[in-house]
């Protein structure tokens, strides 16, 4: 495990705008290239970071029950 002294020092989160978070994550469905994923992410913009360099044809939040 790489220790880590504050999240901008992680590639790929410097431009995380996470003033929109409204709670916990929240699970998704992710399609990519006709197969559904299941994901866990703050919001979409999230999940589109995670996936980078890929891209998603379909994203949605899963309700909670």
């Amino acid at each position: 495990m790489i220790r880590v002294e504050s999240m901008s020092k992680i590639e790929g989160y410097e431009n995380a705008d996470l003033t929109s978070w409204n709670g916990p994550p929240y699970s998704y469905s992710v399609k990519i290239k006709n197969k559904t994923i299941r994901m866990m992410g703050f919001n979409e913009q999230h999940i589109k970071d995670q996936l980078h360099p890929k891209t998603a044809t379909r994203i949605t939040k899963i309700k909670d029950r």
